[in-house]
């Protein structure tokens, strides 16, 4: 079950359904990292200044999740502890209420794909692209073959 879980963190870490998010400030802020010439002063936020962040990009930074990040490799979540550098389903106040509920699906999903057959094979020739835009999607969908299990 625990290999499930990082399986399931590594396709969201890849794959977040939001790939591209903003939010306007409510009031004058600071945001600790984002200023200066190496991107780590603290930058001031006017309120109704309105700051757009994108895990698709956050979630492939190599000084966070190592010189594979663009590579699928679930295991790198046995040790690594992530806070706001991860954000599938947002953080803090605005965070999805539905994040157990779809973590659950996935997981029963994954389980259930697995029971029903033996061998699950990507069946186009073009590369797969990934589409941005308010949610992440394949440019081509994602055509398949599956062998039914015994």
């Amino acid at each position: 079950m625990k290999y499930l879980n990082w399986v399931l963190k590594e396709a969201l870490r890849l794959n977040p359904p939001v790939a591209s998010n903003q939010r306007e400030a409510v009031r004058d802020t600071v945001l600790p990292r984002g200023g200066g010439v190496d991107g780590k002063s603290p930058i001031f936020v006017v309120k109704g200044m309105s700051v757009r962040y994108i895990p698709w990009i956050m979630h492939r930074r190599t000084d966070l999740f190592g010189k594979d990040a663009n590579e699928f490799r679930p295991e790198r979540w046995e040790d690594l502890r992530v806070t706001h550098e991860y954000l599938p389903f947002n953080a803090g106040p605005r965070i999805c209420i539905g994040q157990q509920f779809a973590l659950t699906q996935m997981a029963l999903i994954t389980f259930r794909l697995l029971q029903a057959f033996k061998t699950i094979e990507r069946r186009d020739e073009r590369p797969p692209i990934q589409k941005l835009g308010i949610n992440l999607s394949m440019l081509y969908g994602c055509q398949v073959s599956a062998t039914p299990a015994s």
